[in-house]
């Protein structure tokens, strides 16, 4: 994409933003360069993202998400000044305006130092302990909204020749069987991972896309940090070490088969749903797990994810 001067208070032409987003740079009195998607993902199932550079050499962070509600959700939460995720500078109707964080992103590097990923896990944890019981409007799954989605999410799987039968059935098995029947509940990330969290110029780790901010169980969240972020045990226990300063991670432990058969039947679902692809992947990890009961072995967070192998979403 090529520069642009621009107006004040206008974006370039090059790329398509929305009238929310335009009316916001207009209302700030912006001028933007240029302006250079930085989502991988298709604007119809995640909300678009821009990274602004601005005439003044200053760098902003631009967010289209679908719906207003959408927009006031996540803006709303980050408003809770929570350490390790960025303050929201200005919204106008589903356009979001973020501070760009520089930095290296978290699953670029190497190896990730201990105390960062204690870090990670501490901010998890934080942001689960928010409490939202004075909010209005607002909605929570519970654990048996999770579980009837999981029915409903293996019978559009099995209709589509995506999951056996057998397995279908081996999971409904074993979610039954291991359901907490309450769970605590409230903030969620439902994305929190090394893809999505940037180590900053003060060293300090900071997650960058919070587009999937919403309500639900807790577990159910941690469940989807250890699909997307693979550890080696001795980072396992640095994250859950860090998370459980704010809240126990013994629930998670132990009903740990419900969370991850729900998670992974609805990952799959979803990306089947949208057409984006990989829906495959997370019905590998939902079959190791199910082989895994047949065999008589254990299965506990991050130790059966580490047969996987590389990073799914």
């Amino acid at each position: 994409m090529g520069e642009a001067r621009a107006q004040p208070g206008s974006p370039p032409q090059a790329v398509s933003i929305s009238t929310d987003l335009a009316a916001l740079l207009q209302e700030r009195r912006l001028t933007v360069v240029t302006a250079q998607p930085v989502t991988t993902w298709p604007s119809d199932v995640r909300p678009s993202a821009f990274r602004l550079e601005l005439d003044d050499g200053s760098v902003l962070k631009a967010r289209q998400f679908p719906s207003v509600r959408r927009a006031h959700t996540v803006e709303r939460i980050l408003q809770m000044t929570l350490s390790g995720f960025p303050q929201p500078i200005a919204r106008h109707g589903c356009a979001l305006l973020l501070p760009w964080i520089e930095g290296d992103v978290l699953a670029s590097l190497d190896s990730i130092p201990p105390d960062v990923i204690h870090r990670c896990g501490a901010n998890l944890g934080a942001l689960h302990r928010q409490d939202v019981s004075g909010w209005p409007d607002v909605v929570v799954r519970q654990a048996d909204e999770v579980l009837a989605r999981m029915r409903s999410d293996t019978t559009i799987l099995v209709e589509a020749g995506e999951l056996e039968k057998d397995a279908a059935a081996g999971a409904h098995a074993l979610a039954n069987e291991h359901g907490p029947g309450t769970a605590s509940a409230g903030i969620i990330h439902n994305d929190f991972c090394s893809e999505n969290i940037v180590l900053d110029a003060s060293g300090t780790p900071v997650c960058v896309d919070n587009a999937t901010l919403t309500f639900g169980p807790h577990d159910y969240d941690l469940a989807r940090s250890w699909y997307r972020w693979p550890m080696s045990p001795g980072e396992s226990e640095a994250f859950l070490h860090g998370y459980e300063t704010h809240r126990s991670g013994a629930s998670f432990e132990h009903h740990f088969v419900f969370w991850a058969i729900c998670m992974l039947t609805a990952t799959a679902a979803n990306r089947l749903r949208m057409g984006i692809g990989d829906h495959a992947k997370s019905l590998d990890a939902l079959r190791s797990i199910l082989a895994a009961f047949e065999r008589g072995e254990p299965v506990r967070p991050w130790k059966a994810r580490q047969t996987e192998g590389g990073s799914q979403h």
